[in-house]
């Protein structure tokens, strides 16, 4: 399960680090924030910076018992909006594990 993770970071180019005693990994994902278009004309300013949305997030593994493991997924700065969607797309790629159960602590 650690290295299927560790392998869709890879393939999706999104930055990470493993831990050297556990089984956690720390992601950063970023993306360029879309322009929003008011259906103006606007002169594109010298200098101009466009914005980046931005999230660093965890990832930890832990054994229950011989046949369960418990992955928890939490981020720890930055956009929630984008740690959702990294989520969600990592829970649909990785279905294949199994008998995977989500649950969202409030």
């Amino acid at each position: 399960m650690f290295a299927k993770l560790v392998d869709y970071l890879k393939d999706h180019h999104i930055k990470h680090t493993l831990s050297d005693k556990y089984f956690k990994i720390e992601f950063e994902a970023e993306r360029m924030q879309d322009k929003i278009d008011d259906g103006e004309e606007e002169e594109k300013e010298e200098g101009y910076i466009q914005a980046v949305e931005k999230v660093i997030g965890k990832i930890e593994i832990q054994k229950v018992d011989e046949t369960i493991f418990c992955v928890d997924f939490s981020r720890k700065a930055g956009s929630s909006w984008l740690f959702y969607e990294k989520f969600k797309f990592i829970q649909k790629d990785l279905a294949e594990l199994g008998d995977a159960k989500f649950e969202a602590i409030p």
